[in-house]
């Protein structure tokens, strides 16, 4: 199966939004930034995940936090990308985001009862950031 293309003129959107640095707020690392699919491609087979709305631009090191590490940074910072990009979206596969962003939700509170509610701190502030832009 072919993994698409992302458009030269998609690239440029996602990085002039993001200022060339790692779009986690805790972060902002301009170095070894990126492209990430928030929601990622096996979760989401349409034809615009490769689309501004879905991708961040963030470093290597957020990056493996998200698909490799499963610790409370990279699992806070997937579900407060996926609100974000959300909010960005503006297609006609509306439900099915929603339906991954539930799940997103599901999961990421079943970690935080794991861990004793730790985890959450960076959502807030990024709930307030998605508050201001909607």
């Amino acid at each position: 199966m072919s993994r698409g293309r992302i458009l030269d003129s998609t690239v440029m959107k996602v990085l002039t939004r993001s200022n060339g640095r790692c779009e986690n707020p805790k972060c902002r690392n301009t170095r070894g930034c990126q492209l990430h699919h928030v929601f990622f491609r096996s979760q989401y087979m349409k034809p615009d995940k490769h689309k501004s709305w879905n991708l961040s631009n963030i470093c290597f090191k957020c990056h493996e936090n998200i698909h490799h590490n499963g610790n409370e940074a990279g699992i806070s910072l997937n579900r407060d990308l996926k609100r974000l990009a959300y909010t960005r979206y503006t297609g006609e596969h509306k439900k099915l985001i929603e339906a991954i962003l539930r799940q997103t939700e599901v999961n990421f509170k079943k970690y935080e009862q794991r861990n004793k509610g730790k985890a959450g701190k960076l959502s807030e502030e990024l709930l307030k950031k998605i508050a201001e832009i909607g």
